[in-house]
This record gives C-alpha cells, structure tokens and sequence, in this order.
C-alpha cells in the first residue's frame, strides 16, 4: 500500500501539472519534437523508395508536426508573452481540431495502406472526400462558433457543441481504422499489433473529453480530465515506435536483399566457371579418345597385323569404354546447357507416329527377342522441338529395351499415344525387372541409377532421365513413372499442346 500511495502521489500532482497552460505547453513541445522526427524520418524513406504508404504518412507526420507547432506558438505566446489575443480565442481551437484530424485521416490512411493492397486504388480519393468533408464541417463549426464568441467571450470552447462532434469524428475514425485492420489482421502484416495499440491509446482521449462533456460541473469531470492528459504523448511515443520498426525492418530487408543478390552474382559466376571448365575439359577429353577409337578400329581391322583371341578381346572392351565415355561426355555437356539455360527450344510440328514407326530401336529391341506393340493413331502431329523430343524418347525407349533384355520371360514393350484436351501423353511400358518404389523419387537424380553399384549389369552414365526430365520441364511437360519389381516399368511423357 506504501507504494501504491507513493505512486498516486507522484503521479497526481504531473497529471494536474499536465493540466495546466505550462503543462500544455510541455505536452505540445515533446510531441513537436517527436513529429518532427518520425516527419523526417519517413521522409527521408520516401524520397528513396516512393511507397504509397510512406506518402501518406509523410503527410501525417508533416500535418501532425504543423498541428503540434501551431499550438507550441500559441501556448508559448500565453505562457511566455503573457498574450491572450482574441483572434487566438477564435481561431486556435478550430484550426488544432482540423490539423489533428486531418493527420489522423491520412496516418488512418497510411496504416491501413498494407493490409489490402489490391483495393487500394481508390483511397487517393477517399482521403480528399474525408478532408474536404472534414473542411465544411470546421467551417460550419467556425462560424457557429465566431457567433457564440460575440455573445459570451470567456465561454470555453470545451463546453460548446462543436468540440463534442470533433471528438466523435476522432473516436468514429479510429474505431473504423481498428476494425478495418482487425478485419483484414489475415494479410499477415507485420506490427498490426503495435499500430492497433497506438490507435487505441490515441483514442482513449478523445472517449474520455466526451465523458468530460457528459459530465461537466461533476467532480468526476475534474478527475476524468487529469486522467485525459497524457495519453496524447504517450500515443505520439507508440506511434513513433511502430514508424521506427518499420524502417528498421526495411533497412533490414534491403540489407539482407543486398546480401542475397551478392551471393546470386557470386554463384553466377562459379556456374559461368564451371560451364567453361565443362566445356573445355570436355573438347580436351574428346580429342584423344577420337585419336583412341581411330587406332583400336585399325588394330580390330588387323590394319597393323593379326591379332590373337585376347588381344581382340581387350581392344573390344577399349573401344566399348571409349564410346562409354564419349556418351558420357555428350551428356554432361547436354546436362551443362539445360542447367545453365542455354539450351534454347525450337518448336514446330512434329509427326510423332512417322517417328515411333520408323524407329531404328526396333531392330536393336529385335536383336534382343523383344517385341514393340506400339498403339498409335493413324496421324499424331504435335508441336515440339524434334531434336530434343527424339533424345527424351530414345533415352526411354533404349533403357526398357537394356532392362527387358535381362529377363527370361517373354519380352515386350508397349508404346501407346494418348491425345487429351490440353496435352498428348506417350506412355512406354515394358515387362522388364521393374524398380524398388522406394527408389523411384531419386530416378531424375544426376548420375543416380537404380541398380546397386556391386550388382550392376547394365552400363549406363547415370544422366540420361536427369536430361530428360530438364527437356520436359522445358517444354512445360512432364515424366511420370510407374514400376513394380518382376512386373515392369511405365514412363509417361506428357506436353501440352499449347506451346508457341
């Protein structure tokens, strides 16, 4: 209770100062200050990002700082120069309501810039038709009360009508500003929180000035006006912490931006780096193997004498390897384009069931004792870059005639066209050894293959569906892929038809 007693008297005797002229003028002093901080600050963020939202509340601020100077004049006037000027009487009073609801409209307007964007276009011209209602209303208020003055002098302005409906007007516009924002708290605004606290402090004022009105020549008047005054800086103080979280998390924001486009620009250069280092390498690789291949094809000739069963066998698996490696290197140039995105698409109209029937896979399928039953229409045309369709296909087709190869059942393969509303699909099935599931989602994986390492049979470079599934996502289609172990494997090639 001690402490209690020692607060409220303490605090008592700084609220009833508060209350007076000197006290007035210490209110308007620290707001001045504080406005023209938070005026410079916003500005200074609006003459480098021009938002809307900074616009509006410039002019808040601006019109604040204006509002808070006119009274810190008069007030110093009264205090300091002991003038008490009719004109003062007449004009003061109206012209501070004005200019405090004038920046409440635009910093109401600012607030709630952020929450819905998109229909944001028309608040321009909501804030003129606010303002200039707001005009006619002061000058109707002026004027009553210029009248009013003729006749009674020392009559407070806080006692006559038009200060109650400056006050409603103020509760009204921060009762919709809280709703709207209350409404709309979904958008995920950052500090929605903090500027509905600095709205509802700034309206605790202007509902207790009403309750004083209601119950004026009451005691409790007197105490509702004691507990009135500070809430107007302590308003001023919140309002100039959520400016200040907001340019700081900008300042942040472009910070970090900075930062991340650095990084972009460095990777970008180490992918140039490496695109060059792929493509020299690989020129520097090709160069020798071609010299490779030409001397094991004129030693298997017997161009350079006979050769006995070993020999011919070692230079065999030479050249097998050779050829290995040369696709290997076609692929990871391939690979190099499409992630660099060089690769570029040329479309035109491409006739799929002429390709699929004239297929040289078929004798290769054949050699194998594999047969293809193809279920294709009598004409498919399709829009496509040929070239890199055919790699798409041939990579499918020649992988399920590898795998069909190694089971004893009879081998088939089944190719089937299917033509939907907004896309073709081709579908290759095989009865081949099929693929764990647990395996499928790493298929398209750079350099993955679905055997195991110490049981593989088939060779392979490990890039071919990774190429594939890049040339398909650059058609804006896709690879969908069924498989079940000892039944078989499906890959379906999906395009849509409208490509340009």
């Amino acid at each position: 209770m001690t402490f209690l007693n020692w607060s409220i008297e303490l605090i008592h005797p700084v609220a009833n100062f508060l209350g007076t002229v000197n006290g007035e003028l210490f209110k308007k002093s620290i707001e001045l200050i504080l406005y023209i901080l938070i005026s410079y600050m916003i500005i200074s963020e609006y003459t480098r990002s021009h938002r809307k939202e900074y616009r509006y509340l410039s002019y808040a601020f601006v019109v604040f700082s204006i509002d808070a100077l006119f009274s810190f004049v008069v007030l110093s006037l009264v205090v300091f120069a002991n003038i008490n000027n009719p004109i003062i009487h007449i004009f003061a009073p109206i012209l501070n309501h004005f200019f405090e609801l004038s920046a409440l409209i635009l910093v109401a307007t600012a607030f709630m810039h952020p929450f819905e964007k998109k229909r944001i276009f028309g608040f321009g011209g909501k804030v003129r038709m606010q303002i200039a209602a707001l005009l006619l209303v002061t000058v109707a208020i002026q004027i009553l009360w210029w009248i009013k003055l003729t006749n009674d002098y020392d009559e407070r302005f806080t006692i006559y009508p038009g200060y109650l409906v400056y006050q409603i007007i103020k509760i009204a516009l921060i009762a919709y500003t809280i709703i709207y924002i209350l409404h709309h708290r979904q958008s995920k605004e950052k500090y929605q929180y903090d500027i509905l606290l600095a709205f509802l402090v700034y309206g605790i004022t202007p509902i207790l000035r009403v309750l004083i009105y209601a119950t004026e020549g009451y005691n409790i008047s007197l105490q509702l006006n004691v507990v009135a005054h500070p809430f107007p800086i302590f308003s001023a103080l919140l309002f100039t912490r959520v400016v200040y979280l907001k340019l700081a998390d900008k300042a942040y924001l472009e910070k970090q931006l900075e930062l991340s486009k650095t990084k972009i620009q460095a990777a970008q250069h180490i992918a140039d780096l490496k695109d060059e280092f792929v493509s020299t390498v690989s020129h520097e690789l090709r160069t020798p193997l071609t010299s490779m291949k030409l001397y094991t094809s004129l030693m298997r000739s017997k161009k350079f004498g006979d050769l006995t069963e070993k020999q011919e066998n070692a230079l065999r698996v030479i050249d097998e390897e050779a050829n290995r490696l040369n696709a290997l290197i076609s692929d990871i140039l391939d690979l190099s384009k499409l992630d660099s995105g060089k690769a570029q698409l040329h479309i035109v109209d491409f006739d799929l069931v002429e390709f699929v029937r004239t297929n040289p896979h078929y004798e290769l399928a054949r050699q194998h004792q594999i047969s293809i039953l193809a279920k294709l229409p009598t004409k498919a045309i399709i829009r496509v870059d040929p070239d890199k369709f055919k790699q798409v296909f041939l990579n499918i087709l020649s992988n399920a005639i590898k795998f069909t190869a190694t089971v004893d059942r009879k081998r088939k393969i089944w190719i089937h066209f299917k033509e939907n509303e907004n896309d073709w699909e081709l579908t290759i099935r095989d009865n081949g050894p099929g693929i764990d599931k647990k395996k499928l989602n790493k298929l398209f994986d750079k350099f993955y293959q679905a055997e195991e390492h110490m049981t593989r049979t088939q060779k392979g470079t490990g890039l071919g569906l990774t190429i594939a599934k890049k040339i398909m996502d650059m058609h804006g289609g896709n690879i969908k892929v069924q498989s079940e172990i000892s039944k078989g494997s499906s890959f379906t090639l999906s395009f849509p038809k409208q490509l340009t």
